[in-house]
Formats: C-alpha cells, sequence, structure tokens
C-alpha cells in the first residue's frame, strides 16, 4: 500500500529529529563545518546521507516547514524547492503539509 501523503510528510519529521540528535552530537564535542545528516526525504527506503554545513543546516531549520533532502528527492505535490546546490536542496512543505512540518518541529 503506497504512503499517503500526510504519512511522507510525517515521515520528513522524523528524520528531521535524528538529524537534530546528530546536530546535538557534533555540537556537543565541538565538530564544525559540515555534517553527514540523514537525507530529510520522504522517499520510502532513503536512508543516503546529505553533507550540510552547521551554519546553513541551523538556517534551515529556522524555517519550521524546510527540509533538507538530496537533489532529485523531491515530492512536488507537498513541497517546492527553495534552495538547491550541487550538495544538497533545501525544500518546503506546502498547505496542510507545512502545518504537519510545523506541528513535528522539535524547535517550537
Amino acid at each position: 500500500m503506497a504512503a499517503t501523503n500526510e504519512q511522507l510528510a510525517q515521515r520528513q519529521n522524523l528524520f528531521r529529529e535524528a538529524n537534530e540528535r546528530i546536530e546535538h552530537a557534533a555540537t556537543t564535542v565541538g565538530h564544525v563545518g559540515f555534517r553527514p545528516f540523514i537525507c530529510e526525504c520522504s522517499l520510502d527506503g532513503c536512508v543516503e546521507h546529505v553533507e550540510v554545513e552547521a551554519t546553513t543546516y541551523h538556517d534551515v531549520r529556522g524555517h519550521a516547514a524546510r527540509f533538507v533532502t538530496l537533489p532529485g528527492h523531491e515530492i512536488a505535490a507537498i513541497e517546492v524547492i527553495v534552495e538547491r546546490n550541487e550538495l544538497f536542496q533545501v525544500v518546503e512543505k506546502m498547505a496542510v503539509f507545512g502545518e504537519i512540518a510545523f506541528s513535528g518541529n522539535p524547535r517550537q
């Protein structure tokens, strides 16, 4: 059975929570620079890593509906690309999916 768009949005919340733990651990040990985060996409089975600089990660986390994914891992039905480079892209959830992202934001 295929996941609903709501389930896809919830999946991204789970990856964001995992990345928040990675960020906390890296900060605790004083790691600076690029960090290996989990791709925060909703693609079934994706467990790839995306390298993101710490300050960029914090900028993305400043927007509850934004997530860091690998290029090409967006789902047009629930999000739009707001930033892209060769290493990663930032997607933003739209409409009700943005509300799901906001409700699951660990930085509220």
